[in-house]
This record gives C-alpha cells, structure tokens and sequence, in this order.
C-alpha cells in the first residue's frame, strides 16, 4: 500500500481520553496490516522550541481563561502547521488524518498539494465551543465561544471527506453547518480490539453488585446524579458499590457529596487510570448519566467485556445498545426511577446475565476492531467514495 496515512492530534500519544484511544486503536490496527502511518502531534520528538510557549498558556489562564483557550489553540495550530509541512514534503498522495477541527485547519494550511488528502473524524460534542463551556472556560456565546464555532464553520466545508462516529453527530452538525452537506461523509462508529472472552462470573451469588464508571470528573459527565442513585439503590441492595475512575474538577464535590450522603465505603475512586478497559472484567455492570456524548468508547469497552450497560438515551448512546437488551437506558432526571431500574435488574439474574451475554455479542457484530477498522480504512484512503457534492451515506 502506497499512501502514507498520517494521524494528526492535539493530544499526546498517551493518555485517558476518547480521543487517544481512538487514535491508539486505529494506529495499531494500521501496524498489524503493515500500513505506513505516523502519529503527529504538537509533542513530538524535535518539537521543544514550542513548549515554554505550551507553559505559558497556564500563566495566562490564571488571569484570563478564555484567552488561556485561544493561545491553546493557536500554539498548536501552528506547531503542527511547522512539523507537518516537513513531514509532507515528499510525500504528495498523503492522507492526513486529523482528529478535532483544530488540526484539521493544520492540515489544510501544511499541505503542499490537493492530493495531500484531508480527512478528520468529528469526536467533539456538538462544538469544541461547547465542550470548553462544559469544563468552565467559557460560557456560551462569548466572543471565544463564537470564534470557534466560526473556525469550525470554516474549516469543516474545506475538508475532502469527515467521519462522524455517530448518525446523531453527523445530523447535529449539518444543521448548524450546513455547507459540509456537500463533503464526502461516513458514520463509522469508535471501535475497540476484542479482549478475551470475560472470565467472570457475569454476576455474583451473593449480595454484592459491583457497578463502574469512567469518565473525566466534571458537570457534563453527571457523576453528582449518578452518586444520587447509588444512594437510592442501596436502600435495597446495601452491598452495592460504585468505582468511578477518572478525575477532573468534580472530584471535591463528589467526595463531598460521598460523606454527606453517608457512602464511604461504597464509592471508590480510582482516578486516571492508564488502560481502565482492563479493569472491567471485576465488575457486575457499567453506568453512564452523561448530559451529552458523541458515541463514547467507555461503553463499548465494556460491552466488550460482557457488561450490562445502564445509561441515559442521550446523543448516539442509543445507536450503541438497545433498551431492554443489551442493558437499560436510565432517566435523565429522576434518581429514583434510574435506581428502581438498576435494583430491578440486580433482582433477575437470569435476566442480568443475558443482558450481559448480549452486550458482548453486540459489541462482536458493531464495534470489533477487527471489522470497524477496515471499514475506517477504506474510507480514510478515499478509494471507494463518491465525488464531493454526493449524497452523504
């Protein structure tokens, strides 16, 4: 295979979020069928002369967070736009493939022909405008919060082709831009390598029901509500335990929120946890009360690992797994009915045990690696799809 596929991130190679096991997953799947690729980002061997500007972002958000936002942005723009126009140099049938409209705009600068393709894959929740509100940089619809909704209407109807990982992104997102109706689109979902079969019982004789979640601790990802129905459910089920891994700005709070409701013992936090998926297998069932998600690889991981999934309908969670099935969606807004559906479930273990048989069978069918890389593939390299200006798929 010729083309030499470049994947463009903000993100360090390493880390806990979505986005760098995305990049990781797909990076390994490309080394198995000897696909040439490279990971480019801002942090990359040769690239030192940018850092003390990368340090400087946390002087200037200590005086003003929203002007800590756009030198975040612009640093790495530029930094990538520097090392990747010597990575392209001799390479004119490039793929690049960028993974926030941030380094999409890289890309596009940086390239030396037309035939340097640009892809990028839309992880982002509605806007990355939106996602620094949901962590307290910005607020909606200030000048920072407008110029990257701006930058993003800009950039997206430029690129030769987006991959959205849910329909429900995809629909959000040609609403609010529409001109992108005009590039070349897929929805190919996040994907994760098939662990070994779960060597855990799905669900334990006694009395105790062990539940997971992972997620930066922070307002979008609700974990207060979801402290809220653990302390309804052990009402019923006293043994019931919650480990939330990840950290983030809600961690206070949450620890707070544990003492005041008398939960210590029975919610343990992790923290970041490198490889969390490994994890999984110790656990009965997954929870997630997000307020908002793209299509979340947290989930798969552990449908992967044949847990139950219990989660609100919102975004593309609903494209993951069906209610009733695979798990349970959770309201949104009443602790006490997303507690009644836990305990119900806790209650039938033959029930608990298909749902469980039936999440991993899910994940098998949609979201192997084996089978959704390829297909990630093939779009990535352009060579099956239609001229810009066709129907989206």
């Amino acid at each position: 295979m010729s083309k030499q596929i470049f994947i463009v991130s903000l993100m360090r190679t390493n880390g806990d979020t979505g986005v760098q096991a995305h990049v990781n997953n797909f990076f390994s799947f490309l080394v198995a069928n000897n696909v040439r690729v490279e990971r480019v980002t801002p942090y990359d061997r040769g690239m030192w002369i940018f850092y003390p500007l990368y340090a400087l972002r946390y002087v200037i958000q200590w005086c003003h967070r929203p002007i800590s936002v756009r030198w975040y942005r612009y640093v790495r723009l530029r930094a990538l736009k520097f090392r990747l126009r010597k990575l392209l140099r001799d390479e004119p049938s490039a793929v690049l493939y960028a993974q926030c409209p941030v380094s999409a705009d890289a890309c596009l600068r940086a390239r030396h022909v037309q035939s340097q393709r640009v892809v990028m894959v839309a992880h982002f929740n509605v806007s990355q405008a939106d996602e620094w509100v949901g962590q307290g940089y910005l607020q909606p619809d200030d000048c920072t919060w407008r110029a990257i909704r701006a930058q993003e209407a800009a950039v997206l109807p430029k690129l030769d082709a987006i991959v959205f990982v849910s329909a429900f992104m995809r629909d959000l997102v040609s609403r609010r831009i529409p001109s992108i109706n005009k590039v070349t689109s897929q929805v190919i979902p996040n994907f994760v390598r098939a662990p070994p079969s779960p060597s855990r019982s799905p669900h334990r004789a006694n009395s105790e029901f062990a539940l997971v979640s992972i997620g930066t601790l922070e307002p979008r990802k609700n974990q207060r509500y979801l402290l809220d129905i653990v302390a309804i459910a052990r009402r019923e089920i006293p043994d019931l335990t919650m480990t939330l891994i990840g950290d983030g700005s809600d961690r206070q709070v949450l620890e707070q929120q544990v003492q005041e409701q008398g939960l210590e013992g029975s919610v343990n936090f992790k923290g970041k946890v490198m490889g969390a998926a490994d994890l999984l297998p110790q656990f009965d069932g997954y929870v997630h009360v997000a307020q908002i998600e793209n299509l979340p690889i947290s989930i798969i991981e552990a449908m992967a690992a044949g847990l139950p999934i219990f989660a609100c309908p919102v975004g593309g969670i609903p494209e993951v797994f069906t209610d009733g099935k695979e798990g349970h969606f959770l309201p949104l807004d009443d602790a006490q009915a997303a507690a009644q559906i836990l305990i119900n479930a806790f209650k039938s273990q033959d029930h608990f045990k298909k749902l469980g048989q039936a999440a991993r069978a899910r994940f098998k069918a949609n979201f192997d690696q084996a089978i959704v890389a390829k297909n990630l593939l093939d779009f990535v390299l352009l060579d099956a799809l239609q001229e810009p200006g066709t129907p989206r798929s």
